[in-house]
C-alpha cells in the first residue's frame, strides 16, 4: 500500500476548534487538465489542512451511515440511518428491522439540526444505508435498501444472516425515491428490479438519466430515465479474480469518464483485509474495462468529491488496528490513487465498518462526515471533519 502520511501533526488541545491540523505537508500530486483532444498533465504540491473535528449528531439512538448533499438554497442536507440501540441486551448488529431513514439540515456545516426528521420509514422493514443526491433539476434523489428479519428455524437458518442466535436477516431489495420540496416531502419509494444491496453514490448524466449500483458478488448497474418511476437493468461488472465486489460507488469525470470505486474481498485469507477495485466505462455504463485492484488496503466504502482546481478528493474509513478517516487528492481522471500519499484526517475512531461523505463548503473547506465510536456513551455517532487541501504550487 502507498504510504499513509503523518507527518506535520500539531497536537490537538483543548483549544483544537481554533487550531489547525496540518497533514502531509509537501507531498506531490499530479492534476490532469483537459485538453480539446487529450489529457496533459502538471504537477503541484499539496497539503491536508484540518480545521476542527465536530460532532454533527448524538442521541440514544445509533447513527450510522451518513450521506451529505448541498441543496440549490445552499444548505446541508445529511441523510443517515438511525435504530433503537439493543446493545444492553443482545449486542451490537448492524441489521435492525426498525431502523430508519433520517436527515439533518445546517447552513453551514458545523451547527446542524438538534433533532433529526424523519426521511423515509417502513412499517415491516429496517430502512438502511440512505444515500442523497442533488439532481441537475434541484430535486432530491435517495436510494436505501431494507431488511427484513424473521424467527431463526430450521429451514430459514441457512438462506440469511445470522442475528443473535435468535433470527435471521433478509435483504428485502433496494430503492429509490425523490422528493421536490428540499426534503419537505418524499415520493413513495420504487424497488429496483432483481436487487440487492443498493451501492453508494448514483451518477445523473447529462440527459438527466441516472446510473445506480447494486451488489451480491457481482456488480449490477442499474438505469432511470425518468428520476426513478422506472428501473431497467443496464450491465454486470464482474469481479476481478479472487475477490467479490462490494459497496461500490460511481463518480463522473469531467470528460464524462464514469470510474466506478468498489470494496473487493478476497476469496481466501483474511476477508477484512478488502482492498480498492476500480473499473470504468466511457459510454455511460453499457461496458466496463481497465479494471484493477489497487494498492488500498483495508477500505471502507469510499467516496468521491469534485475540488475547485478540478481534482478529485477520494476519503474512506481505515477499517484495521483501529479505525481512521483517510484522505487523498487524485488527478482529474482518478488513474493515480496508486501514486498519492494517504493522509490520515482523524485517527481513534471506535467504529471499524462504516463509510464517509464529503461536500465542499466554500471555495476552499470541505466537510468530510463518518460514524464514530469515540464518545456519547460508546453509542456510534455522526461525526465530521472539516479540512481544505492547501497547494503550493
Amino acid at each position: 500500500m502507498k504510504r499513509v502520511s503523518r507527518r506535520n501533526f500539531i497536537a490537538a488541545s483543548s483549544a483544537f476548534a481554533a487550531s489547525s491540523l496540518l497533514v502531509g505537508s509537501g507531498c506531490k500530486h499530479s492534476e490532469f487538465l483537459l485538453g480539446q483532444d487529450n489529457e496533459t498533465i502538471r504537477s503541484f504540491d499539496y497539503q491536508f489542512v484540518v480545521d476542527r473535528h465536530i460532532t454533527v449528531y448524538a442521541d440514544h439512538h445509533l447513527n450510522a451511515f451518513p450521506s451529505v448533499g448541498k441543496l440549490g438554497n445552499g444548505k446541508l442536507f445529511l441523510a443517515f440511518r438511525q435504530a433503537p440501540d439493543w446493545s444492553y441486551r443482545y449486542g451490537k448488529t448492524d441489521i435492525d428491522p426498525s431502523s430508519e431513514a433520517v436527515n439533518l439540515i445546517s447552513k453551514d456545516g458545523e451547527v446542524w439540526d438538534r433533532e433529526a426528521s424523519e426521511l423515509y420509514a417502513n412499517f415491516l422493514h429496517g430502512v438502511d444505508r440512505p444515500v442523497i443526491h442533488v439532481l441537475q433539476d434541484g430535486s432530491l434523489f435517495c436510494t436505501f435498501f431494507m431488511w427484513q428479519v424473521e424467527v431463526k428455524t430450521s429451514a430459514n437458518e441457512n438462506r440469511g444472516i445470522p442475528i443473535f442466535d435468535n433470527w435471521i436477516g433478509f435483504i428485502k431489495g433496494a430503492y429509490s425515491l425523490r422528493s421536490t420540496d428540499d426534503g419537505k416531502s418524499w415520493d413513495e419509494p420504487v424497488a429496483l428490479p432483481g436487487s440487492n444491496t443498493i451501492g453508494r453514490e448514483s451518477v445523473e448524466l447529462k440527459d438527466g438519466s441516472i446510473l445506480c449500483s447494486s451488489y451480491s458478488e457481482d456488480i449490477t448497474i442499474y438505469k432511470t430515465k425518468d428520476k426513478g418511476l422506472t428501473w431497467t437493468i443496464l450491465s454486470t461488472i464482474p469481479r476481478p479474480a479472487g475477490y467479490s465486489l462490494t459497496e461500490p460507488t460511481l463518480y463522473k469525470t469531467d470528460s464524462g469518464k464514469i470510474v466506478c470505486f468498489a470494496k473487493g474481498i478476497p476469496d481466501v485469507g483474511n476477508s477484512k483485509q478488502t482492498r480498492l477495485i476500480t473499473t470504468e466505462t466511457v459510454d455511460n455504463g453499457i461496458t466496463w474495462t481497465n479494471t484493477s485492484v489497487r494498492k488500498v488496503d483495508y477500505i471502507g466504502a469510499p467516496h468521491l468529491l469534485r475540488l475547485n482546481n478540478g481534482a478529485v478528493l477520494l476519503t474512506y474509513k481505515y477499517c484495521h488496528e483501529g479505525a481512521e478517516i483517510r484522505g487523498a487528492v487524485l488527478n482529474i481522471g482518478c488513474t493515480n490513487m496508486d501514486d498519492v500519499d494517504h493522509h490520515v484526517l482523524r485517527t481513534g475512531l471506535g467504529m471499524e465498518e462504516g463509510n464517509t461523505s464529503a461536500i465542499m463548503l466554500d471555495k476552499a473547506r470541505f466537510l468530510v462526515v463518518y460514524s464514530n465510536f469515540d464518545s456519547n456513551d460508546d453509542k456510534p455517532h455522526i461525526a465530521g471533519t472539516i479540512c481544505h487541501v492547501k497547494t503550493n504550487g
